[in-house]
């Protein structure tokens, strides 16, 4: 970042980036698609998916249960440290959270609606 001359100018500067986040702000962002990517990190792929599926909505309906699935990064962090993996064998990401809940409950974020 560069140094700015004067408090005027710093005082113009954060006029204009809080104008900008204020009309980002209430702009609804366009909703996830799912991928083929993300279908294989998660094992929707697998011949073992009715299997693994079963176990992953119960261990979501649990972190749902105990207030943690509302938080994307929360449950990845949670699922890593109980050492479930994704039906791929990788590690749980924010993103991977919402596609899981996305298949399994049909659920949207709000702010993509």
């Amino acid at each position: 970042m560069y140094k700015i001359a004067s408090r005027h100018q710093q005082r113009r500067v954060e006029k204009a980036q809080k104008k900008v986040r204020r009309r980002l702000k209430g702009r609804a962002k366009p909703k996830p698609e799912i991928t083929d990517e993300d279908e294989v990190a998660l094992g929707c792929k697998s011949s073992e998916w009715p299997e693994f599926k079963e176990i992953l909505r119960a261990k979501l309906l649990f972190l749902n249960k105990v207030g943690i699935l509302r938080h994307a990064v929360e449950a990845a962090l949670e699922l890593n440290r109980m050492k479930f993996k994704t039906g791929s064998g990788q590690r749980w990401t924010p993103r991977l959270i919402m596609i899981a809940k996305m298949k399994l409950f049909d659920w949207r974020p709000k702010r993509y609606h």
